[in-house]
């Protein structure tokens, strides 16, 4: 009786460990569905089944790493003021419009959109597939550089049918970022965190102060220097750093026309005056 006893605890153990062996199986390519599907919505899906059907990188995503990365912030300039005066139903399907062409132009170039922070977006290009610094560098520019044309664009259609226009502000900085899956089983997000997420962000708000529509770091221009017009705007000390930071106002890619450029700064300026008009006149009755 003893060797059946053997025999039996045996395929009871196999019975376990190819239960266990399914079992595992089963929760990693869970988990990166799972994954493929969080990246899918802010990658091509080329790059995300890249990304979780090769192990190597499937673990290095899943555990967090270090990387090298360009940051791109985007953000609606005066859009408190614009949802204030329209209805949510007129609002919301002009936004959506709007940040459609905007994803649509990041992704175009290898980025990654990595949130939506009410009308903001931020992005990152290298992350989670690098083309190399200097070309994931680049490829938020010009991804910056079609999201101008776009909403050029997109201004032009809005005004012709009577809708209201709005302008962005885009920042971009270069530099180490913590990139991973964050969250819970139930809701996982890739992202992006640390000190060049902070930077490219303040730097984008100060596009607003300095009237213009995209500006990026001395880190970044380091790096595509050959390849962009850009007229210096000297330094500022950013919060939470103790140096200051050289900033640049992108004109365009080098030999590239610069209409585009002058009309949306034109614009811009003439849509700000407009803006102040109201204010100057309120307080005059005041």
């Amino acid at each position: 009786w003893v060797l059946p006893s053997i025999a039996a605890t045996a395929g009871a153990l196999l019975g376990i460990g190819v239960t266990d062996s399914i079992s595992c199986a089963l929760a990693e390519r869970e988990s990166r569905l799972r994954l493929r599907r969080t990246l899918e919505r802010y990658v091509s899906a080329p790059v995300a089944a890249e990304v979780t059907f090769q192990k190597e990188n499937f673990e290095t995503l899943l555990k967090g790493k270090s990387l090298e990365t360009a940051i791109l912030f985007s953000d609606i300039r005066g859009f408190t003021t614009l949802s204030d005066k329209l209805e949510p139903e007129v609002l919301l399907p002009q936004l959506n419009e709007y940040l459609g062409a905007m994803v649509q132009a990041i992704m175009a170039r290898q980025g990654c959109v990595d949130k939506f922070i009410g009308d903001a977006v931020m992005a990152a290009f290298g992350s989670p597939v690098s083309s190399g610094a200097k070309q994931d560098a680049l490829n938020a520019v010009m991804a910056a550089l079609d999201m101008r044309q776009a909403l050029d664009e997109l201004r032009q259609t809005w005004a012709a049918q009577g809708r209201p226009i709005f302008f962005n502000g885009i920042g971009i900085n270069f530099g180490t970022a913590i990139a991973g899956n964050i969250g819970s089983p139930q809701r996982l997000e890739y992202t992006v965190i640390g000190d060049a997420v902070n930077v490219a962000s303040r730097v984008e708000a100060l596009t607003k102060e300095f009237g213009i529509d995209l500006i990026v770091t001395q880190s970044v221009y380091d790096l595509v220097a050959d390849d962009i017009d850009v007229e210096p705007l000297g330094t500022r000390q950013l919060r939470g750093r103790s140096k200051d930071t050289a900033l640049y106002q992108v004109v365009g890619l080098k030999g590239q026309a610069r209409d585009v450029f002058d009309r949306v700064h034109r614009d811009y300026q003439k849509h700000r005056e407009q803006q102040q008009e109201p204010a100057i006149a309120a307080e005059s009755k005041l």
